[in-house]
């Protein structure tokens, strides 16, 4: 075991530590949305297709058996994984090299859960980040909403063909099925996994980086720029650093295309370095066998302050390009 303090990471890496439910950071984004008279949202619609000019941009939006046509200065892919404007930015927009495909198979499921605390002992309540690590398995579990449930994650070595055509985010989970990958796990582990009252689970994809993010007057955002797996826990979190730096890039008195250029010349770096950790970090949680006793010996070995050290890169909050 090896516990890592956090109470000082603002001190150390310039914010605290938070966990917040994806559903309540979108609640809170779109209450901040709903303050800006500036922006609109067209829920239920999809861009069917766009051209980019010298001056301006033309998206073909489509609703249904409805579509129309607007302008603008600029458009950000921010359509993840599946993103369209990423595979349609080689067919519209010459000269931008070939992204890379989406996988005919998935490496890894995630089973997601929550579990109401007061069904679980003390034990699971603390404030705690909590991570087993198994072979061709880990787990992971902590608290939200002040402490009234229990998030739980268990991701498994899984191959598994994938339909891209389907809705693939919330397939439900048979509870005997991932009771089973975890039988030969610790007691808390499997009690854990017992007492989720059900399961939702999905594939695990990621790309290798992209060659480029943008061309003329559109660029890519998170997913849709670097899908990446959660082994770092990075997917949402470098999502926000693009909008942020995309932010405080892009201005009324600046050229788009310049601006944009030069927004994916400072992200790149950092979210290619974070996908490809991400990518090596999965492959060490999940070691087996001698690996898997070296690795954890290493751990418990591991000095706390010069671990975290060794993620300072990645946490450090850092000035935001103009």
């Amino acid at each position: 075991m090896q516990l890592l303090p956090l109470d000082n990471a603002k001190q150390r890496w310039g914010a605290p530590c938070l966990l917040i439910h994806r559903g309540d950071l979108h609640q809170a984004l779109l209450e901040r949305v709903a303050q800006q008279e500036a922006i609109t949202l067209a829920l239920d619609t999809d861009i069917a297709g766009f051209a980019s000019g010298h001056e301006d941009i033309e998206i073909v939006a489509r609703r249904g058996l409805l579509r129309a046509s607007y302008r603008g200065d600029c458009l950000i892919g921010a359509d993840g994984l599946r993103s369209f404007v990423r595979e349609r930015m080689v067919t519209f927009l010459p000269g931008t090299p070939q992204p890379a495909r989406l996988p005919a198979k998935a490496r890894y499921t995630a089973w997601r859960t929550l579990i109401a605390a007061e069904d679980l002992s003390p034990a699971f309540r603390k404030p705690e980040s909590v991570l087993w690590l198994g072979p061709g398995a880990h787990l992971v579990h902590y608290p939200l909403r002040g402490g009234s449930v229990v998030n739980v994650v268990a991701v498994l070595d899984d191959t598994v063909a994938i339909d891209w055509s389907a809705d693939l985010w919330s397939a439900k989970g048979d509870q005997q099925e991932i009771a089973s990958r975890f039988a030969s796990w610790h007691r808390e582990a499997r009690t854990l996994i017992g007492a989720a009252p059900e399961w939702r689970k999905w594939p695990l994809v990621d790309l290798d980086p992209l060659p480029q993010w943008t061309a003329g007057r559109v660029a890519l955002l998170g997913d849709a720029a670097h899908p990446m797996l959660p082994f770092l826990a990075q997917g949402a979190a470098q999502a926000i650093e693009d909008a942020a730096m995309l932010g405080a890039i892009l201005a009324p008195e600046k050229p788009i295309e310049p601006s944009l250029a030069a927004y994916a010349a400072a992200r790149r770096p950092r979210a290619n370095r974070v996908q490809l950790s991400s990518r090596r970090q999965g492959r060490i949680y999940h070691l087996g066998g001698p690996l898997a006793y070296f690795r954890d010996l290493a751990l418990q070995k591991e000095n706390p302050r010069r671990f975290l050290a060794r993620y300072d890169w990645l946490y450090r909050t850092r000035p935001v390009v103009k």
